[in-house]
């Protein structure tokens, strides 16, 4: 945990160098100093996969996001099939129900829905993806717990395992009767874990699938490995939830697992926290989902805006364009919006940057919905101030 903790900042620190190199197009309005009052660039959203596993049996076995956070920075975040999601709607469903009823076009749509960010790629991820990505290495790893097929056949002991090409998928997916999917989770985080340090230092990969592609270029960087934040839900809300159990990769006790089957909601402020740092610059999952924001430096001092993001995305932002101000001796941050139908979200942004009460800007400004200016005024404490967004975040 101290490790995770100490390399999150330097993850959002690289995922603001990147975004704004692969965005770095200035507007033709704009100066093309980049040091100089005025300059504008377009922000690349954080590259992103949404990984859906199906087991050999057609069912959702797991959902792990990528994110490249930089050149030298990635991660994995593990999300518990037993999520509930859609909960508003009055009957919630785990990602599990989500699958059976719509497959993996509907699970991307559910997590991006409640992650509020949108995926640049979505993979179905089967048995023969896990071996290709992984052919010719072997993975080492610790494992705590003894793992049976669905017949109830040992597959993996516990100790040191070495684990073949293909046993990473069953590995990645196999619980034990009653167990609670976080305990998977766990194991993932070692799987991924080791598996990094194996093609770190092997060979590319030897097949141009994205999903390889992917995991190989993430090796080359630092990878840190986290699971989503949730809670267990209350007994009230879990009577409401429809189900969708991936049984065929429990062992026996299918039954009596299914009827103490533990559900998640997700745990909404360490959730954004934590997103907003593997995923600086989120795109939204569909349009208006996000607050479109322009962050203008007014101290000529890129650090601070990097600040302001790290707050601003929690709170429901989409950072779209970055650049400076007219000046760098702004005294206040300013956040200004254009639009009263935008009003809320503007009070909402402000609020999470502890700074004064937005104001609106008659100028109609369609490329964007708030535009903050940093100012001298901003400070940047450790952790991120509980703000939720003002009504639904589509209800703009």
């Amino acid at each position: 945990m101290v490790a995770l903790v100490a390399a999150l900042p330097v993850l959002a620190r690289m995922g603001w160098k990147h975004a704004l190199a692969a965005g770095d197009e200035a507007s033709a309005a704009s100066s093309a100093d980049v040091a100089a009052p005025g300059y504008r660039a377009m922000v690349s959203p954080t590259p992103t996969m949404l990984l859906v596993h199906r087991s050999p049996a057609a069912e959702l076995a797991g959902v792990s996001m990528l994110a490249q956070v930089g050149d030298d920075s990635s991660a994995v975040l593990l999300i518990p099939t037993s999520l509930v999601v859609d909960a508003e709607s009055g009957r919630g469903r785990t990602l599990a129900s989500v699958f059976v009823a719509g497959g993996v076009d509907e699970v991307a749509a559910a997590v991006a829905r409640a992650l509020h960010i949108g995926f640049a790629q979505v993979v179905a991820l089967d048995a023969a993806d896990w071996e290709a990505a992984a052919a010719g290495h072997t993975v080492v790893l610790e494992n705590p717990d003894q793992l049976a097929d669905s017949d109830g056949q040992v597959r993996f002991e516990p100790g040191r395992l070495t684990l073949q090409a293909q046993d990473l998928e069953p590995y990645s997916r196999l619980r034990n009767a009653a167990e609670e999917d976080r305990g998977r989770l766990f194991r993932n985080d070692l799987l991924w874990t080791a598996w990094f340090k194996s093609l770190a230092k092997g060979s590319p990969a030897s097949t141009r699938d994205p999903f390889s592609v992917m995991v190989h270029a993430m090796a080359k960087a630092s990878v840190v490995v986290v699971e989503l934040p949730v809670v267990k839900a209350d007994a009230m809300a879990a009577s409401q939830v429809e189900v969708g159990v991936s049984t065929n990769s429990l062992a026996q006790g299918v039954e009596d697992s299914l009827n103490r089957e533990v559900f998640y909601v997700l745990d909404v402020d360490p959730a954004m926290a934590l997103l907003s740092t593997i995923v600086p610059f989120p795109s939204a999952a569909r349009p208006g989902d996000r607050i479109r924001v322009r962050l203008l430096n007014g101290i000529g001092d890129q650090t601070g805006a990097l600040a302001a993001s790290a707050k601003l995305v929690p709170a429901g932002a989409e950072i779209t364009v970055f650049g400076n101000a007219d000046r760098f001796d702004y005294a206040n941050t300013m956040v200004e919006f254009f639009d009263e139908t935008q009003r809320n979200h503007a009070v909402t942004l402000a609020v999470a940057l502890g700074v004064a009460s937005p104001v609106f800007n008659p100028i109609a400004d369609g490329t964007v919905d708030v535009s903050v200016i940093v100012g001298k005024d901003f400070s940047s404490p450790g952790a991120v101030r509980k703000t939720p967004l003002v009504g639904p975040p589509t209800s703009r």
